[in-house]
């Protein structure tokens, strides 16, 4: 589950967040997605594990998904070590179920525990895709890195190892959140996912922030 895709960045979406901070003020929350309120159920060979009667039951409202604020809906349960499939059904029956990639119908996810391991389901109403977020360790999390870090009393200039500016997932909805006081001025910084230079740094060039007056700013960053 540590696969590179989990460390690809939404650029433009961080951009739009920095070009929009030049207002003043700022709070920027991601778009919401189009679900409705309906009845989502996690099937598969892990209801039972995770309190169910039994599995592949698209009834059973042990494992039905709560809806979230943003509209996705997400389940969290602890799995023992093993190997798992599963996909979503709506409302109650197999007429309308997704798997891999939101396909109606579609394959089962395929997932393997090596050890019992509490995880978290989102599904995405707009998309009909399942993912599981997976916690990074401190020292792999996206952080603010630039002549930034001063002024959010996250470190020296420039230094990825010293930087406590670091986005989290709080929630798991795969989206990492970080919220500061910026204060007025021109702030150059890049986003590194990890604690050293050796990690990922994005954008090649810095981004560069213009605030027009001392601003409470969240930065929203989907891997």
């Amino acid at each position: 589950m540590k696969g590179k895709s989990r460390k690809l960045i939404s650029y433009l979406a961080l951009l739009m967040l920095i070009v929009q901070t030049i207002a003043g003020t700022a709070l920027f929350h991601p778009s919401p997605t189009k679900a409705e309120g309906r009845v989502v159920t996690l099937v598969g060979n892990l209801q039972d594990e995770l309190g169910g009667s039994g599995e592949w039951n698209p009834a059973d409202p042990a494992t039905q998904m709560k809806q979230q604020e943003n509209g996705k809906y997400k389940l969290t349960g602890t799995l023992p070590a093993g190997s798992y499939e599963y996909k979503v059904a709506i409302n109650g029956s197999w007429d309308e179920n997704y798997g891999v990639d939101g396909t109606p119908g579609g394959d089962n996810y395929k997932f393997t525990l090596d050890k019992e391991t509490q995880v978290t389901f989102i599904y995405d109403d707009s998309t009909h895709r399942v993912t599981v977020p997976i916690e990074l360790p401190d020292s792999e999390k996206p952080r603010i890195v630039g002549d930034i870090q001063p002024e959010l009393n996250a470190g020296g200039e420039w230094s990825p190892s010293e930087s406590t500016a670091i986005l989290q997932d709080e929630d798991h909805d795969n989206v990492y959140t970080y919220t500061a006081q910026v204060p007025k001025g021109k702030h150059e910084f890049k986003v590194v996912l990890g604690d050293n230079w050796s990690a990922p740094a994005y954008p090649e060039n810095n981004f560069v922030l213009n605030v027009l007056k001392d601003a409470t700013v969240t930065f929203f960053l989907q891997p």
